[in-house]
Parts: C-alpha cells; sequence; structure tokens
C-alpha cells in the first residue's frame, strides 16, 4: 500500500508541477506580448519609429555618464549643434515619366 500510495503521490507532484510550468510559460508569453503591443502602441502616439533593441555586446561603457562610448570615439570639443523643423510629407511626388519599368530577364 505504501508503494501505490507513495506512486500515486509522486504523479500528483509531478502533474501539479508540470502544471505551475505551463502556468508560468504562457503568463510570460502573454506578458510579452502585451508589452510589445504596448511599446509599438506608445511609439505609435508619440509619432515615433519603433527601435528594436539590440542585446548584443557593446563594448566598454561609462555608466556614470549614462552614455555607450567607444574607446576614442569622442565627438570634438567645438561639435555644432544643429536643430532642424521635420516637414511632413502628405503625399509622396509622382515618379518623372521618362522612367522605364526594370526588366530582370533583359539581360539573360
Amino acid at each position: 500500500m505504501t508503494g501505490l500510495l507513495g506512486r500515486v503521490w509522486a504523479t500528483l507532484v509531478r502533474i501539479m508541477l508540470l502544471l505551475a510550468g505551463l502556468a508560468m510559460f504562457f503568463g510570460v508569453l502573454v506578458f510579452g506580448a502585451i508589452a510589445a503591443v504596448g511599446i509599438t502602441a506608445w511609439a505609435l502616439i508619440r509619432g515615433r519609429r519603433v527601435v528594436p533593441l539590440d542585446f548584443g555586446w557593446k563594448g566598454p561603457v561609462d555608466w556614470r555618464s549614462g552614455a555607450r562610448r567607444q574607446p576614442g570615439r569622442q565627438a570634438p570639443a567645438d561639435a555644432e549643434v544643429v536643430d532642424i523643423e521635420a516637414k511632413v510629407i502628405d503625399k509622396p511626388a509622382a515618379p518623372p515619366d521618362d522612367v522605364t519599368p526594370h526588366d530582370d530577364k533583359a539581360g539573360r
């Protein structure tokens, strides 16, 4: 009887752990989907492009300044900051009339 009860208990524990793992997996999956949609919506509301994250190695980082700099690649001291005004284009310009369509098979 003890062997049977131990096997039943072990099976129940395995099933519970499997269900807990599946719940965590789907929870993280849903959280990631909601975060992706939220970040995209926030970027669209603010009028900015969504920039993909880059998790690669960036080299030495000066954490105190908050900027990621490569050694020896600093801006010159006399660098000028230029502020420009954005121009909204409602519809794209029409292509010129003398442009012929490109044919991939022409050179073969």
